[in-house]
């Protein structure tokens, strides 16, 4: 039956038996549109459902068990099972009350509300549809990104964006004690705007650690132009100091930082920062800033104490650091194109302003978030400039780069820059061919090959080729797998130019052949206990967790690597290609997993329905030992300085632990004995607590005591003990 309007329906349900008029208006309840009707009768039945159109595009569908009418007083009451919907917004609860006129709706035991993307509980709740207003009287919401609760005795929607909350709670977590909770005495938020918080009291597992008189905080989530926070402070290098950032959103893809940076010790320093994410595979970060110093050291007395251990000096007014990454692709997205570029003023810059929001550890932590590659640090003298094309095809990949590496020691008040012999690699092709299956073979092949231009301003260039193929034999039997490889390395030199003084290289056509072989052998065992039944899925049941199996593994392992003693004295010395040391190596090492297998009871949210409870299982590796040890069969047989070392093949037993029983906590321990003196020449120990949405601690504690021997002679003594800890008050405020 088509939809018709409630007046016209009244008119005919008048003349008809009540029956008759109650059967209609049954059969048509779920398909009426309400223009501000009268209502039909005194409670009058109206079945199952009904329609309100509010506006052309918004009509609310109100369905219940049983619903009634008062048509003086312009009222419907709906009762069991009340469900309230428009599109992907809906009201639930156990009885309702709709005033026509007003638009207004009281609702009342276990109200569940989904509007505008935020889920809501309550004990009573009241709220205008037409203007998006309302309360809710002991009531909880829940916002879908963040996943944060809110509680409050009320809870006030105030307009479209704003809400207030009256003895209120705030948490990301489950249970009676949450992780972490702030309790206020009353709350404003607005979305895309910000958040006002009295008296906000952070307490750790019910316990109450830290009070603000009042804290505010930006509830935006779409960027917007404008000033940034500032940042000021005072040292005797810098004077005073006020940092003041403008942030220009460009467009959805792009935006623009400008820094002004004054220090009424040094002048004034200017920044730009730029970022781009054009698409998912192009990313651009560019930053670089510029500061005539007032300050200069063209002397080793002119220089700070802390800088003239290195014996250069910084008589340049003009000081500035670029610095950048980018990840893009050709118009072929098949070809992918990285370039890092970095260059600085002089070797004190980066070390006088580490810090700040133009310093060194700013930029180079955005920079690993955002592409994964590091900078050099900042007390190294090379920074360098690189750009590189890749693609990869089935079996095998190609790639061409371009490689700057500036030297700071030279140029700059410093050694003459004609005297740099600083290796540029221009250009550096390289070509791999994937670990794959020859044609009707057991044996897989592999190959690295790179074709490279090599020049310095001081000391011979070169243009060489360097091939490494190489082959295997995959063997498995019974979970052992056996691949012993070989390989020869072989390298091909053109060398020119003009030998750095004392050298005694050779010019023309050089080469080089050095052949390789190795061996692997490794395995698994294992065995799987079950350790106790899997828990009801019931409402009791809920926040359960029982490890119902454990897993246990072994994994031997040994691997021998063998290059012969080739005298390499005659071949031009770029990098560590050209000079391959000889090893003839056994490392074994045995490795102990432990997984345990959980079953937990959960109650998780779903639309429409607050919680459910589910069964969930997960896995976790929650211990790993390993022993591990090498043999040197060069070191075995050595004839010299055995006055002074002794030979000692075995390497130091490495005995690593890792620990971590659950996703808060993980200790990591690396431990080195050495078995000729029988005391531990190195330790490593990491203990790590984490929870999301409250902070981290870390403790950290390396200790080396090496003895000297040939195999690594000077190896310094070393305490180190580091800790870090973070408090993430909110998403935008981490102490």
């Amino acid at each position: 039956m088509p939809p018709v309007k409630f007046r016209a329906l009244w008119r005919t349900a008048h003349r008809l038996p009540a029956v008759v008029a109650a059967l209609l208006l049954t059969i048509t309840a779920p398909a009426l549109a309400l223009d501000n009707p009268p209502l039909v009768g005194n409670l009058m039945s109206l079945g199952q459902g009904m329609n309100f159109e509010l506006s052309p595009d918004r009509v609310w569908n109100l369905t219940a068990d049983r619903l009634k009418a008062d048509h003086e007083a312009e009222i419907v009451e709906a009762f069991d099972g009340v469900l309230l919907k428009s599109g992907d917004d809906f009201l639930r609860s156990d009885f309702a009350r709709y005033f026509v006129a007003s638009r207004w709706v009281f609702m009342r035991g276990n109200v569940e509300i989904r509007m505008e993307g935020l889920y809501m509980q309550a004990e009573e709740a009241e709220f205008d549809l037409v203007n998006k207003t309302g309360w809710l009287k002991n009531g909880r919401i829940i916002t879908p990104d963040s996943k944060i609760a809110i509680t409050g005795e009320t809870i006030t929607k105030v307009d479209e964006r704003s809400y207030e909350f009256e003895r209120a709670t705030l948490t990301s977590c489950e249970g009676r004690y949450p992780a972490w909770s702030m309790k206020v005495s009353s709350a404003t938020i607005t979305q895309e705007d910000e958040a006002i918080l009295r008296n906000p009291r952070l307490r750790i597992e019910d316990v109450p650690v830290l009070y603000f008189p009042y804290l505010s905080f930006p509830t935006r989530t779409k960027r917007t132009s404008g000033f940034l926070y500032p940042e000021f402070g005072y040292s005797t290098r810098d004077g005073f100091t006020l940092l003041q950032p403008y942030y220009w959103v460009i467009d959805e893809e792009m935006d623009l930082t400008v820094y002004e940076d004054l220090m009424t010790e040094r002048g004034l320093r200017q920044g730009l920062e730029y970022r781009a994410f054009l698409d998912a595979e192009t990313t651009i970060y560019a930053r670089g800033d510029w500061l005539y110093d007032s300050k200069t050291a063209p002397t080793l007395d002119d220089e700070e104490e802390q800088f003239q251990r290195d014996g250069l000096v910084r008589p340049n007014h003009n000081r500035y650091w670029l610095r950048g990454k980018a990840n893009a692709h050709l118009p072929d997205a098949r070809w992918k194109v990285k370039f890092d570029y970095d260059f600085v003023s002089d070797q004190n810059y980066l070390r006088e302003f580490n810090s700040g929001a133009l310093g060194y550890n700013d930029s180079r932590s955005k920079l690993l978030d955002l592409f994964g590659r590091d900078i050099a640090t900042k007390d190294s003298l090379t920074r360098s400039t690189t750009a590189l094309v890749t693609r990869d095809f089935q079996r095998w990949g190609l790639g061409s780069a371009m490689q700057y590496t500036q030297n700071l020691e030279f140029g700059n008040g410093n050694a003459p820059p004609d005297q740099n012999p600083t290796v540029q690699r221009m250009p550096d092709v390289t070509a791999f061919a994937f670990k794959d299956w020859i044609p009707g073979t057991p044996l897989e092949f592999q190959a690295d090959t790179e074709a490279v231009y090599l020049w310095r301003r001081l000391g011979s260039d070169a243009v060489r080729l360097d091939m490494l193929p190489s082959v295997s034999l995959p063997l498995a039997w019974n979970g052992l797998s056996f691949i012993p490889s070989l390989g020869v390395r072989h390298t091909l030199y053109e060398v020119g130019g003009e030998a750095a003084p004392g050298s005694d290289e050779d010019e023309g056509f050089l080469s080089r052949t050095l052949p390789q072989a190795g061996a692997t052998a490794f395995g698994e065992a294992y065995r799987i206990y079950s350790l106790a039944p899997v828990p009801e899925v019931t409402e009791a049941n809920a926040g359960t967790a029982v490890w119902t199996g454990l897993k246990h593994a072994l994994q031997p392992r040994m691997e021998f690597n063998w290059i012969p003693d080739v005298d390499q004295n005659d071949l031009p010395d770029f990098d560590d290609t050209d000079r391959i040391e000889p090893t003839t190596e056994l490392r074994y090492s045995l490795t102990n997993i432990f997984d345990r297998k959980r079953m937990r009871v959960l109650q998780v949210p779903r639309p429409g329905q607050f919680y459910e409870t589910v069964a969930s299982q997960d896995y976790r590796e929650f211990l790993r030992f390993r022993l591990e040890q090498s043999y040197d069969f060069r070191e075995a047989t050595r004839t010299e300085d055995l006055n002074e070392f002794p030979r000692r093949p075995f390497s130091d037993i490495l005995a690593e632990i890792i620990l971590s029983p659950g996703k808060y906590v993980t200790l990591t321990s690396r431990t080195f004995l050495d078995p000729y003196e029988g005391n531990v020449s190195e330790q490593e120990l990491d203990l790590g607590l984490t929870q999301a949405g409250l902070g981290w601690l870390r403790v950290g504690f390396d200790f080396s005591n090496q003895p000297d021997r040939f195999q690594r002679r000077e190896d310094p003594q070393v305490k180190n003990l580091e800790l870090d800890a973070g408090l993430e008050l909110n998403r935008f405020w981490l102490l």
